[in-house]
């Protein structure tokens, strides 16, 4: 129905003859030879592209994003599991996995985007709780000196689940201000060593 379409008396009267100035007159614009199988293809066409639009946007939101995100696990299949991201699903290979952790279906975690792949089935997201810049991220959301820019880490090294060791440095603090800083980042996450 067009809202803001008007026609004169005349012709509205030649549809409806009871029509008064002022009046709405609906009519029905279905093409004559538009049949059940016309209207179910058309649904199906919007239907398919209401789902493109939806994957344009879940890669679009996480094609940049190396970060951490917060995720509920779904399920394991062949020791691969499968984490909920909101609206996407996301892939945790064995790879990824820490050795040491157990996963199960329901369990909150903190995952690192690593990848983004854009398929024909839609967009793959790959996560990780093995990778190196996850520990850069932790550091950055736990260590205010380390987020503010003040100390700066320049290189990670990771056995996930055993051990870590970062190198830091800062430019405008002491030995003192930075042993804490450490100490803090050791807090933050248990495996690091400075």
């Amino acid at each position: 129905m067009l809202i803001d379409d008007q026609i004169t008396l005349d012709d509205a009267r030649r549809i409806d003859p009871s029509t008064q100035l002022g009046d709405t007159l609906t009519t029905d614009i279905t093409p004559p030879a538009f049949g059940r199988i016309a209207a179910q293809t058309a649904k199906q066409v919007v239907l398919q592209k209401l789902r493109e639009a939806e994957r344009r946007m879940v890669f679009d939101e996480f094609a940049d994003r190396e970060e951490i995100v917060h995720g509920i696990i779904q399920r394991i299949e062949a020791g691969t599991a499968i984490v909920e991201l909101g609206r996407a699903e996301a892939i945790m290979p064995r790879a990824e996995q820490v050795p040491t952790e157990r996963y199960y279906p329901g369990q909150r975690i903190r995952v690192y985007v690593a990848e983004v792949n854009d398929t024909a089935r839609g967009p793959q997201i790959i996560v990780s709780r093995a990778h190196r810049l996850m520990l850069r991220r932790l550091f950055e959301q736990e260590v205010p000196e380390i987020y503010n820019g003040q100390v700066e880490i320049k290189a990670i090294a990771r056995e996930a689940g055993a051990r870590s060791r970062s190198r830091c440095t800062a430019a405008r603090m002491g030995s003192t201000q930075l042993a804490r800083v450490c100490r803090d980042a050791r807090r933050a996450h248990p495996e690091c060593r400075q």
